[in-house]
């Protein structure tokens, strides 16, 4: 047990050592006050006073930068920042913007493609892709069913192809890097 306290008390001595050596070679000033009330500004507990800390940033005269935006000012936020966003929520088809009209929606496929497995052989390897959605994991090889309304057509080293039973439509679906 004594020796336990030592290597306790040598390890605070140390410590203690340490953090007077670190103050000593320190170069920053020790802040300077005038007036009673400038050390009273100063005081950790004002730092936690929400109003005067944003009375502070309010008060501060920061240039705005170039965009016409300051971040360190109080306001609402622009109309280009809002209509920025909803445009990056509806994205549209490279089409529509050719031809003017709106392409119709592509559907969303409830299945993702989270792996492929090889098993080599003579000739072409068989392929087997693992897909997620419906609240399962699928293994399937080209020919199988995935529920009612899809089925595989071919599976590919990093993607695979299904076919929409229902809509008869043909969806890739690519691993995501």
């Amino acid at each position: 047990m004594p020796a336990v306290r030592d290597v306790a008390l040598a390890v605070a001595t140390g410590s203690l050592a340490l953090w007077l050596v670190s103050v000593a070679f320190t170069d920053a000033p020790l802040p300077r006050h005038d007036t009673a009330e400038e050390a009273h500004q100063d005081h950790p507990a004002r730092l936690f006073d929400l109003d005067a800390q944003t009375a502070r940033l309010r008060d501060a005269a920061v240039p705005a930068p170039s965009g016409g935006r300051n971040p360190f000012r109080f306001g609402p936020p622009s109309r280009t920042v809002e209509l920025g966003v909803a445009a990056r929520r509806t994205p549209r088809a490279p089409s529509a913007f050719v031809s003017g009209e709106a392409a119709p929606p592509e559907p969303v496929v409830p299945l993702v493609l989270i792996g492929v497995a090889e098993q080599a052989g003579p000739g072409e390897p068989r392929r087997t892709a693992v897909l997620s959605g419906l609240g399962q994991v699928f293994l399937v090889v080209a020919g199988d069913p995935i529920g009612s309304r899809y089925r595989v057509v071919s599976v590919g080293s990093d993607a695979v192809e299904l076919r929409d039973e229902q809509a008869g439509r043909t969806h890739t679906l690519a691993l995501r890097r």
